[in-house]
């Protein structure tokens, strides 16, 4: 199981988010939005794209799926432009 979870705030609110997994789309995210998804396990490439007139490009992080393992992202924007997709414990 992979939890992909979108930062909530006030930073690019006005745009949504575009996951992929393995380059096939399977949300759009909004802030303090989450998606819960179960991949194929093995080696998998999660991938945000920011909509709209946000700014960030692609971003991408290589997940390793495991049976019985749960895998936590935040997608994370900030002020001085940055824009990710990171692992976290919350």
């Amino acid at each position: 199981m992979v939890i992909i979870k979108r930062d909530k705030g006030f930073v690019s609110s006005a745009c949504s988010d575009s996951l992929f997994v393995d380059g096939v789309k399977i949300a759009d995210l909004n802030p303090a939005e989450k998606v819960v998804i179960y991949p194929l396990l093995g080696k998998r490439i999660f991938s945000m794209v920011a909509n709209g007139i946000c700014g960030g490009g692609m971003v991408e992080v290589e997940g390793d799926i495991e049976k019985s393992q749960v895998l936590t992202y935040r997608i994370a924007h900030s002020l001085n432009g940055g824009y990710g997709i990171y692992r976290t414990a919350f």
